[in-house]
């Protein structure tokens, strides 16, 4: 399934590591073309039907506009950071606000988003090496402040390695989810393992492994605005692999295990896919150069 809104607690900051991960392209990867980019996806799924994504750039070739059932609109500031993105669909406006500080984000404000209160903030502390070392969020609920701190590591290469979030209601912790990701030298995301803690309880582990194609990843055509990605995560293996998956395995805490194919049946002249056939239905892409 392809989602495009996200819960507000879910920060996935893969994308921190778009710009130091290897960019090596195998023998029989074609040479990168910085002239091409996605402009349209076509997802046809087998539960929930077709549903168009139409990418809109400005002369700067910026990501302006994803329209969709939602549409994504987004502004820049004059020095070229995200100033905000809003968010519309048929009944409702969403609003969210960057503000900065040395450079870097200080906080994000989110209007619309959570129904007990008008305003939702995220807040990031860096360390000494000016990575981020976490991401603090609160908000009201019936009276009642409820809390989110994620913490990070990465490697050396700036990648991702783990993320551990802790969920409290009234100071009292209520769950609490790891999750470690490991890479190969080409730059791909090999392994992601999950696991939830709550109620005393261990009640959630997922082991999901990963091969690749040898061609670009279309995801890389599309230019996201860094910001936006620190709280937007489509997919992990998709966004910012240097490949395309086409094997998925995920084993639950049971031990039983689940294989998804990507079977990607034709790739365009610059190495990227066209159709790929899913176990959950189709996928279509369409590209412009500039």
């Amino acid at each position: 399934m392809k989602t495009r809104k996200f819960s507000f607690f879910t920060v996935l900051l893969l994308s921190v590591c778009v710009a130091a991960c290897d960019s090596g392209n195998g023998e029989d990867d074609p040479p990168a073309n910085q002239n091409i980019r996605l402009t349209k996806e076509i997802v046809n799924e087998t539960d929930y039907g077709t549903s168009t994504y139409l990418y809109l750039y400005d002369t700067q070739n910026r990501l302006r506009k994803i329209a969709s059932e939602w549409t994504d609109e987004f502004f820049y500031n004059t020095d070229g950071t995200l100033s905000h993105v809003t968010y519309s669909g048929s009944s409702s406006t969403q609003t969210e606000n960057y503000f900065y500080k040395n450079g870097k984000i200080d906080f994000i404000e989110r209007i619309g988003f959570n129904k007990n209160t008008n305003h939702d903030t995220i807040y990031f502390f860096y360390g000494s090496n000016g990575r981020l070392d976490r991401t603090e969020s609160s908000y009201y609920s019936d009276g009642i402040v409820r809390k989110n701190i994620v913490e990070y590591t990465f490697d050396n290469n700036n990648r991702l390695l783990s993320r551990f979030e802790r969920s409290l209601y009234d100071n009292e912790l209520i769950r609490y989810d790891s999750t470690y990701y490991s890479w190969s030298t080409s730059g791909n995301l090999n392994r992601v393992d999950i696991r939830q803690w709550s109620e005393g309880l261990v009640n959630y582990v997922n082991k999901i492994e990963y091969e690749y194609d040898n061609k670009l990843n279309f995801y890389k055509t599309i230019s996201y605005p860094a910001e936006y990605l620190l709280v937007k995560s489509l997919r992990p293996d998709e966004e910012f692999s240097l490949n395309n998956y086409v094997v998925q395995t995920r084993t639950n805490i049971t031990g039983s295990s689940n294989t998804y194919i990507h079977n990607i049946s034709s790739y365009n002249e610059q190495g990227y896919p066209l159709m790929i056939n899913a176990d959950w239905g189709t996928w279509e892409l369409e590209y412009e150069t500039y």
